[in-house]
């Protein structure tokens, strides 16, 4: 058997289309790796847009148009306006399930319509048939096998679940939430109820769980802020206690300190005295020797250059005499170490010529061995090309025939299905026949028993009594409203009369000015009493406590026009034995023309007089007159102080001054003169009010016969409307199966012509699955013997057998090696110990020499030395006797200068002593004070924080390290602080008792739903199986990839252990980089990684082509050579057409394409022999 190729775009026809103009422009295309490439705007990517527009592609944005008449050529020239673009499919390996070598697909638009033709094989066919076909090859447009510009940057910029989104589409994960919600359809009508209980008891069972974690989150909270309490309290106190210990060790050091710094400073001021007394003694007596000094120091200056080259020629005797006797030793060692390293060098050198014998015998063989491995390294590369092709072949031939199990399986299911509901439509139409006709021969009964029925009798007799009982119920209402409105004016009147008769009975008693006042206004016009101060002043309601404060013993004054008049009153009211009252008479009331009082302080208002007005004249100023109003007391004392009658406008009144004071703030005016008048009318009202009683009591009488007639016609009314309700509800009742059968036959037979439409489909739609099974099955048993022609070929084994003696032979190589290596480092360890001992030899040699010519110096050096120390001895002695004779003439001075000396420089010491002790505490008690200042503050702090947390006091009895306790219980106090409900105790509560009541009927419709729960967690299950396999697909591959193109790592981790409620991270390290995700990196490694996960995404679901569009364009030019090695290493898969302007990728392709741009239109040329092409040339061709 032959094994062909996988399909693969073999010809591409384009004309009309975009740039491409009014001719038929026909590109030839071979398998592997096609390169596009040419100037910017030449038209290159109008390539790509052609065979999406020929695969069906109708998104004017995808096509990079504003709209779809923008894809016609703007050619002026054109006669008429017509795109159309041929795409033709080898189809030797019968990936196409059409049994032709050859497949073409073509598209067709009108400019005049704008609609679109579609043609397979040149037959005309819909829009869905080419899908279908693209379905099958794993090449639908827009499944990532067509890369447009952008798109690599859009794959950058992916979130982390629009990452798991596009792997979802991919595996078509969205079949599995088909499945799901179609199970949920059909069982939505049947455990409705169900459904929502258990969706009611999910929410509230779910606010529970909240609610209780929330109330133990609030619990928790509260307990650990009351535990943060006490223990930053203890921390606090833990500090103060330590601060309190460090600031008592700081005191004690520094008091120390200064009680030490006061002794040294006296024993410093001591000694300084000292030091200057002796300091004068000296100089006074250094006058007195100042002659036999300068003899004594010529003679002191001399002895000591004597003794001094004395003792220089000893130490040169001394010295020669040791380096002498050291030579000699010096000489013994070097004879015997001479003859070790002889004897050395000898044994070495047999040594070394053993080792490079052997290591000649091991170099020979090596190289037998690396001629064996090149040899066999050669044949293993023949034959891995052919073994990597077979390997990717059964590899893209397994996904495709996963694939189309996938589908093959999908079709047989939805032809079940599909046979399932026809087999129940056509049972439903049955039984709704038979139904029908059950029900047409009940209805016919039930239409003659209704016609024999009469109820009009019945209705005459009851619309007759209902008439009567409506007259007695009339006339009933009648009499009730009567009675009521009766009734509530007897109880108005007593209600109104009542506080009237009490407030009379209460005058009587007190017998008050009010009944006086009440009895003369009866008799006014008698009297010709003017009225009342209390209704005859007018006044603004915020002076009303302050006009009453100051006139409250004139609000109840009668006024009368004369004195005559006051008298004739008052003799009436003694004779009536009247309360006593006040009059005035008009004739008292005269004017005085008094100055008002104006002020601009103390808080002044005005004049109580010009606030008040009155139509009746100079009634005003009698009783309000020289009366000042003020906002406050304190103002109005000051005024009465001065003489002035004040009042405030809260009602204080102040006399003149300040002699005295009344206070009234809550007392009110009492009138009970108009109840006393309205008295004779209330007596009458009352006798009115019995008679009207009287008469209620008569109606009330025949209410009751009435009612008692009404009860008796009621009764015999309910009996009449039992016997017609019993009848009209068998009437009714026949009425209405009647009008239920019609409306049952008019639905079953609407569902009847609903259901043999829908028969009428899915026989379309049987025919039409039916078909694509059989294509598929095709395709299938093709693919099938194409994988075991693959699994048939032997190379593997061979392969395997000389990868084994591959890795024989390095494994002899290596070890071979490292012998080798061995041996090298042991001769070269020898040849190394031999140069070292001649040259040890040879240092040795060149010592002994050196050293004779040494011992032959110091020899001489001993000689001359002894000379010398002879003669300076003897002239030592000469100036010792010198020296005595001076000694004796100068007498005990010297002694006594060198004890002043002494004792000098004695003391200077000490003072010198003192002042760096001194310093030293100065810096201490500087550097002491500075913490007692620190740890002072820190304490104030301290207690601060102390007493903010509620305690005045430090902690005694619990003093512990508190630290990582605060931390956690922080941390934790935090994270509580983020999700605290203040209300989730409450709350709580009353969500558990809806829950109980909920939790029976739950119960009771629980074992219902468990089938369904069961079914959908296996399509979950099955659906995340997917999904895994896919995730785990893609991320293989990535790690192949990345590390392959970038040198680094890259993998995809997922967010959260529910796949389905997160995303996937992306996380690239390139070489010498900390890993990092994909969306943080960089604009050139951002593109490597986008550009190495959309090569995964295709693998997932490989395509029998692909078409880029400059994804290496944002690469550098290390970055796209590797790219490039990849795409050839693909196209080997499967067909590869890029377009691009790197040269890398164009020497790499196996096709050329040019693209350029001539008269408005894109012009192609085709380079068979692309190694022989200058890239130059091919991108700047006109």
């Amino acid at each position: 058997m032959v094994l062909g190729y996988l399909v693969y775009i073999k010809k591409l026809e384009i004309y009309g289309f975009k740039s491409f103009g009014f001719k038929n422009t026909v590109l030839n295309l071979n398998n592997g790796l096609v390169a596009v490439t040419g100037p910017n705007g030449s038209g290159k990517s109008n390539i790509l847009d052609a065979i999406m527009f020929a695969l069906g592609e109708n998104s004017p944005k995808l096509l990079r148009v504003d709209k779809f008449q923008s894809l016609f050529h703007d050619s002026e020239n054109s006669s008429h306006r017509l795109v159309r673009v041929n795409v033709t499919f080898d189809n030797s390996d019968r990936g196409i399930p059409i049994d032709n070598d050859n497949v073409s697909m073509s598209r067709e638009m009108e400019g005049q319509t704008g609609e679109s033709q579609y043609y397979l094989n040149g037959k005309k066919v819909s829009k869905n048939t080419i899908l279908e076909l693209l379905e099958i090859m794993v090449a639908v447009p827009n499944k990532l096998n067509i890369v447009q510009q952008g798109m690599i940057t859009r794959i950058s910029e992916l979130n982390s679940e629009e990452r798991r989104k596009i792997i979802e589409d991919i595996v078509g994960l969205s079949y599995f939430d088909d499945k799901k919600n179609e199970s949920m359809k059909q069982l939505e009508e049947s455990d409705r109820r169900l459904e929502v209980s258990l969706a009611r008891m999910d929410e509230i069972k779910k606010r529970i769980n909240e609610l209780e974690s929330e109330r133990n989150d609030q619990l928790r909270y509260a307990f650990i802020e009351s535990q943060l309490k006490k223990f930053k309290a203890i921390k606090y106190s833990n500090k103060i206690k330590g601060l309190k210990e460090e600031l008592d060790s700081r005191n004690k050091f520094l008091s120390r300190n200064d009680t030490n710094l006061g002794t040294f400073s006296k024993n410093r001021d001591e000694l300084r005295k000292e030091i200057e007394k002796i300091e004068q003694e000296k100089s006074s007596f250094m006058s007195q020797v100042d002659t036999s000094n300068k003899s004594k120091a010529q003679m002191d200056t001399k002895l000591t250059n004597i003794i001094y080259q004395i003792e220089r020629e000893k130490a040169v005797i001394k010295e020669a005499k040791i380096r002498l006797s050291s030579i000699e030793e010096r000489f013994t060692f070097i004879e015997s170490e001479s003859k070790k390293i002889e004897l050395e060098i000898e044994n070495s050198s047999k040594s070394l010529l053993d080792k490079n014998s052997i290591i000649d015998e091991k170099r020979s063989r090596l190289v037998e061995l690396k001629n064996k491995l090149a040899a066999l390294n050669i044949r293993i590369d023949e034959i891995s090309v052919h073994a990597d092709r077979n390997k990717k072949l059964r590899e893209i031939f397994f996904k495709k025939k996963s694939r189309l199990v996938e589908i093959n399986s999908r079709v047989n299911i939805l032809v079940a299905r599909m046979e399932e509901k026809k087999k129940l439509y056509v049972n439903n139409r049955d039984e709704n026949n038979l139904a029908i006709n059950v029900m047409r021969k009940s209805l016919s009964e039930k239409e003659e028993n209704l016609n024999n029925t009469s109820m009009q009798p019945y209705y005459s007799e009851l619309d007759t009594e209902k008439k009567l009982l409506n007259d007695l119920k009339n006339k009933s209402k009648i009499y009730s409203s009567e009675i009521d409105l009766h009734k509530d004016t007897v109880a108005k009147v007593q209600k109104f009369a009542l506080p009237y008769e009490e407030k009379y009975s209460m005058a009587l008693e007190l017998s008050n000015e009010d009944f006086a006042i009440a009895d003369l206004i009866k008799h006014s016009n008698d009297f010709k009493i003017i009225g009342i101060v209390r209704e005859l002043i007018r006044y603004d309601e915020v002076y009303k406590k302050a006009v009453f404060a100051v006139g409250k013993n004139w609000m109840k004054c009668c006024i009368v026009p004369s004195v005559k008049e006051m008298i004739r009153i008052a003799t009436y009211i003694k004779e009536k034995n009247l309360p006593h009252f006040k009059i005035i008479s008009l004739e008292m009331l005269k004017s005085r023309d008094e100055k008002r009082v104006a002020l601009t302080d103390y808080d002044f208002i005005g004049n109580l007089a010009d606030l008040v007005q009155s139509s009746v004249p100079d009634l005003v100023d009698f009783i309000f007159r020289n009366v000042l109003v003020v906002r406050n007391s304190k103002a109005a004392y000051y005024l009465a102080k001065l003489g002035y009658r004040c009042v405030t406008i809260a009602g204080e009144l102040f006399e003149p001054h300040a002699s005295a004071v009344s206070l009234d703030f809550g007392s009110k005016m009492s009138d009970l003169t108009r109840e006393i008048i309205l008295s004779d009318s209330i007596t009458s009202l009352l006798k009115s009010s019995k008679i009207l009683s009287t008469y209620l009591e008569s109606r009330r009488t025949d209410l009751e016969l009435i009612n008692k007639n009404i009860a008796n016609k009621e009764l015999h009314i309910k009996e009449l409307e039992k016997l017609v309700a019993e009848n009209s509800i068998s009437i009714n009742h026949l009425n209405e199966v009647t009008v239920s059968i019609k409306t049952e036959i008019e639905k079953l037979e609407d569902t009847n012509r609903t259901l043999a439409e829908e028969i009428t489909d899915i026989d379309a739609e049987l025919t039409k699955n039916k078909k694509r099974d059989s294509i598929i099955s095709c395709s299938l048993t093709k693919i099938s013997k194409n994988i075991q022609y693959l699994l048939d070929d032997n190379i593997d084994n061979e392969l395997s057998d000389l990868t084994y003696k591959k890795s024989e032979i390095l494994k002899n190589i290596e070890n071979c090696e490292i012998e080798l290596r061995e041996f090298i480092t042991s001769s070269a360890s020898i040849e190394k110990g031999i140069t070292t001992a001649v040259e040890r030899k040879n240092e040795i040699f060149s010592e002994k020499e050196y050293l004779k010519v040494e011992q032959t110096e110091k020899r001489d050096q001993y000689d001359v030395a002894s000379v010398k120390l002879e003669q300076f001895e003897r002239e030592l002695i000469g100036l010792r006797e010198e020296e005595q004779k001076i000694i004796d003439i100068s007498g005990d001075s010297y002694s006594i200068l060198q004890n002043y000396e002494k004792q000098i420089k004695t003391l200077d010491e000490k003072e010198r002593h003192l002042y760096r002790e001194i310093n030293g505490i100065e810096k201490e008690s500087i550097a002491i004070r500075k913490d007692i200042s620190n740890f002072m503050a820190q304490e104030t702090q301290a207690m601060n924080d102390l007493m903010w947390l509620g305690f005045k006091e430090p902690l005694e009895d619990e003093i512990f390290e508190v630290d990582i306790l605060i931390s956690e219980l922080t941390k934790e106090n935090d994270e509580l602080k983020t999700r605290l409900n203040l209300r989730a105790h409450e709350t709580y509560v009353q969500v558990i008792d809806g829950y109980r009541d909920m939790s029976t009927r739950k119960n009771y419709l629980e074992n219902e739903r468990n089938s369904i729960v069961m079914f959908i967690n296996e399509i979950d299950k099955e659906k995340r199986d997917v999904f895994m396999n896919a995730f785990k697909k893609v991320d293989d591959d990535i790690r192949k990839t990345f590390t392959e193109i970038a040198g680094g790592s890259a993998y995809l981790q997922i967010e959260n252990e529910d796949i389905f409620s997160g995303g996937l991270s992306y996380l690239v390290q390139f070489q010498g980089k900390p890993p990092r995700e994909s969306t943080a990196l960089s604009g050139g490694e951002k593109t490597m990684a986008a550009t190495v996960f959309l090569l995964a995404l295709q693998s997932l679901k490989p395509s029998p082509f692909y078409l880029m569009d400059e994804v290496d364009a944002h690469l550098d030019a290390q970055n796209t050579e590797r790219l490039s090695k990849v795409m050839v290493e693909r196209s080997g898969g499967s067909q590869i057409l890029m377009v691009t302007l790197k040269d890398t990728t164009v020497a790499k392709a196996t096709q050329i394409f040019g693209i350029y741009p001539k008269s408005g239109q894109s012009q192609i040329v085709h380079y068979k022999n692309p190694e022989n092409v200058p890239l130059a040339q091919i991108k700047t061709s006109q």
